[in-house]
């Protein structure tokens, strides 16, 4: 290795990463630095860098870079050397014994993208003991903890997650999904105790517990598409149940809101598989689970925060995401008395959300509602439905004309008045589908509700007579009209 070639390279890096740097040095040093990555010995100058712990994180950052595009460039000619080998231990070396324990996330997942780079080239034909080294890797410390787990996520997401845009070939993926599978019955375990340990250490406020579990829910989330549907609630290792705890943790950390997001969708995730007459006891108890869960969330009253809202907004796709996949399933055969209080749990977290403020929730659950109405077993759910809520919550949003300037949650969700105005319309659309199944069922009912509104807009209400025309006439936006248009189509239906 060449030492001037060294320093040149460090100049080089500082004069791209200097705000001070005229413009003909900024490109002058792009130039070196794009020629230097030609060269085919740039690895082992980049891996020397790399050793060196204390150096800044942009000079450590581009050495990962160097080393990432000689992998991308290289790696297929050298694969079945001793030199595959040798780079692989260099990285894997750096990764356990030359990082500080506050590295920033950028640099974090630059070094993850190289090592999961080798391994989606090399494992598990070329590298089949993958396992031991990163479980070796893993038993450092927390930081190589999550970044193992982080390794995994990225192998097992561009293996599931990105099939139609993947740079795998489709033999590869294959070949990695097979010792992934080989390899799972040693690491679920293992990503399941630390969870345990981690959220330990959490409630006693250690620093880095956070990322920790943060990276194992991210990781767990590209398994739970693909691995067996028994595995993820093993009585000795649940971790839907670890899942539905980190929902409500009761712990304050910065990452709280991240960990409840992933948590939610690893549940997303679950419920969205096929469990087979053959595990419908394992669907029964895991649901169970998840809804004690959620029921201890606050889900009611006002939202005027985003963070609120988006964590509402993943916690409505769970139970959505069981009404799709699992309610058919669920009514399929007669109901045995273990399925009723799965269902009446469902229906009534289903019915908290659908009348959440916020529309777009509510209207992402139609597709549950038109389903549960239509079903042959809508009789045996009645019961457990609270009809006249359904029905204040319907009318109460399909009349609903308000705007963003007069609704926090409206105007967390839309931009402006146009924005809101053009999704309403087609939520009312999407809400008289499901109003229209509750007239079928209680047209007295029905009668009564629009009978009441009609009245109350028309005598009591002041917008009953807004947005007139210059002959005091109702226009298309008064709401008296509106009110009188949704009532009379409902009335044909």
């Amino acid at each position: 290795m060449d030492p001037h070639v060294y320093e040149q390279v460090l100049r080089a890096v500082d004069v791209c990463h200097a705000g001070s740097s005229a413009q003909s040095e900024r490109d002058a040093a792009y130039v070196y630095c794009e020629a230097f990555q030609e060269r085919l010995d740039c690895i082992q100058y980049a891996f020397y860098l790399l050793q060196d712990a204390s150096r800044p994180f942009h000079h450590r950052h581009f050495a990962l870079h160097v080393v990432e595009t000689w992998i991308r460039k290289h790696w297929k000619a050298c694969s079945a050397t001793e030199d595959a080998v040798t780079y692989r231990a260099n990285i894997l070396t750096i990764m356990a014994s030359h990082l500080n324990a506050d590295e920033p996330i950028f640099l974090k997942e630059k070094l993850v993208k190289v090592v999961s780079d080798i391994a989606k080239r090399s494992f598990p034909q070329r590298w089949p003991d993958m396992l031991d080294h990163l479980m070796q890797i893993w038993s450092v410390g927390p930081l190589q903890t999550e970044l193992v787990m982080l390794v995994f996520r990225s192998i097992a997401e561009d293996c599931v997650s990105s099939t139609f845009n993947s740079t795998i070939p489709p033999a590869r993926r294959k070949d990695l999904l097979q010792g992934l599978n080989a390899s799972f019955p040693v690491l679920f375990p293992r990503v399941y105790r630390e969870l345990e340990l981690q959220y330990t250490r959490l409630q006693q406020q250690d620093a880095h517990a956070a990322a920790v579990i943060l990276a194992g829910l991210q990781m767990m989330k590209e398994f739970l598409d693909w691995m067996p549907v028994t595995t993820p609630a093993a009585p000795d290792a649940n971790f839907i149940a670890v899942a539905g705890l980190l929902l409500h943790p009761n712990i304050d950390t910065p990452q709280l809101l991240a960990m409840q997001i992933v948590a939610a969708e690893c549940l997303e995730e679950y419920f969205s598989r096929s469990f087979g007459k053959e595990h419908m006891a394992l669907l029964h108890q895991a649901s169970l689970t998840c809804w004690s869960h959620l029921a201890a969330l606050s889900l009611t009253g006002p939202v005027d925060d985003a963070d609120t809202l988006l964590l509402h907004t993943h916690i409505n796709r769970i139970v959505v995401s069981w009404g799709v996949h699992q309610l058919d399933d669920v009514l399929a055969d007669p109901l045995p008395s273990t399925t009723l209080p799965v269902l009446q749990s469902f229906l009534s977290l289903l019915q908290t959300l659908f009348n959440h403020p916020s529309a777009l929730l509510t209207e992402a659950q139609v597709i549950v509602w038109l389903n549960v109405l239509k079903h042959a077993s809508c009789a045996t759910l009645l019961p457990y439905i609270n009809v006249p809520a359904l029905w204040t919550t319907c009318l109460d949003k399909y009349f609903k004309l308000h705007s963003p300037d007069n609704d926090d949650t409206s105007a967390l969700e839309f931009d402006d008045r146009d924005a809101y105005n053009a999704f309403y319309g087609n939520f009312r659309g999407r809400l008289y589908g499901i109003l229209r199944l509750l007239v079928q069922k209680q047209p007295a009912a029905a009668l009564t509700h629009l009978h009441d509104r009609l009245q109350y807009v028309l005598t009591v209400h002041a917008a009953g007579r807004d947005n007139l025309d210059d002959l005091g006439h109702c226009t298309d936006t008064t709401t008296a009209h509106i009110y009188h248009e949704g009532t009379h189509s409902i009335e044909l239906s």
